[in-house]
């Protein structure tokens, strides 16, 4: 199917999309179908492709985004901070903006947005600190984000030039009020990036993701791996000289990545993990993005490149058997 058939028949189903959306209008009950069908016809004309970026608390999600944009953008530190959902769209001129659900738009520097809208320690305290006072530090913090629907960066990104957007969220199971605002952005995702660790492979609750929210939606064929932080390994070694004991750990990185994950990438029979499961060092690739003399070898070891291009790959070849 050539690019003209493709947007033709974008067309005529989104103009399915919009008359069933009609005739559920007058149906009681059934508003969150009908806006999604709306929502989805929407997509369809305005040519989005929506690749969601998840994963649990220190995976390295923003870090994976900032590499990609080569600059630091958005924010990255060693507690939970992502606490909105941020778009990051194609656009000539950088710009960044807050979208408040009352349609107010606050445009900020990426700075600014960093010290407004990321997690403060107090947000995540209440972890550490169980106690009868939980509920109202909750409602205290779906106050402070609760009144916000999205913030959305432009950036001359290549890989979003043709309608593609990269999506952050929040950590998966870090709080339950802002793990909802990525379950409800799921049902929008085209694509799912999952960011996983290098020193702990695909645990049961990431797996439990998969298994129970990702295969009911029919996401699991269009999910993609990085096991982020694959640079660490080596260093967890006794002695990361020696060439036995690198081969054993190596090995047997390979040997859970076979049982882990390999079988999470078998769609219709095909064996998908070439291309699926990429091993990457994201806070090398930034480091070298924002080098004033960046080193296209080290940059290379990152693995960074080699991700950006399967994107690419899936949405030239795969995106309209994927929508």
């Amino acid at each position: 199917m050539n690019l003209h058939e493709i947007k033709q028949n974008a067309e005529q189903t989104a103009d399915v999309w919009d008359r069933l959306a009609g005739l559920l209008a007058a149906e009681p009950g059934l508003d969150n179908l009908r806006q999604r069908l709306t929502e989805r016809a929407r997509k369809l004309r305005d040519n989005r492709f929506t690749i969601l970026v998840v994963g649990e608390f220190k995976r390295g999600k923003s870090t994976v985004l900032n590499a990609m944009l080569g600059q630091r953008v958005l924010p990255q530190k060693a507690a939970p901070c992502t606490a909105i959902v941020t778009l990051i769209r194609y656009g000539d001129t950088p710009s960044l903006k807050v979208i408040f659900e009352d349609g107010k738009i606050d445009t900020l520097t990426p700075e600014q947005f960093m010290q407004k809208y990321e997690l403060k320690v107090d947000d995540t305290a209440w972890q550490c600190d169980r106690n009868d006072n939980n509920d109202e530090l909750e409602k205290q913090i779906l106050d402070r984000f609760g009144n916000i629907k999205e913030a959305v960066i432009s950036y001359p990104l290549a890989l979003c030039r043709d309608g593609v957007e990269l999506v952050d969220s929040p950590c998966l199971g870090e709080h339950p009020a802002r793990e909802r605002r990525v379950l409800d952005f799921l049902t929008k995702a085209d694509a799912i990036v999952m960011v996983l660790s290098a020193t702990q492979l695909l645990n049961q609750r990431e797996l439990r993701f998969i298994t129970n929210t990702l295969e009911p939606l029919g996401k699991r064929h269009n999910l993609f791996f990085l096991i982020n932080r694959w640079n660490q390994i080596l260093e967890g070694l006794v002695d990361p000289n020696d060439p036995e004991e690198v081969r054993r750990e190596f090995a047997e990185q390979g040997k859970l990545i076979d049982a882990r994950l390999k079988p999470l990438c078998r769609v219709d029979g095909n064996d998908l993990s070439a291309k699926r499961i990429f091993r990457i060092n994201a806070l090398g690739a930034l480091q070298q993005r924002l080098a004033s003399t960046p080193n296209a070898a080290k940059l290379r070891e990152t693995n960074v490149p080699a991700f950006e291009d399967a994107p690419v790959n899936f949405l030239s070849k795969e995106r309209h058997r994927a929508r």
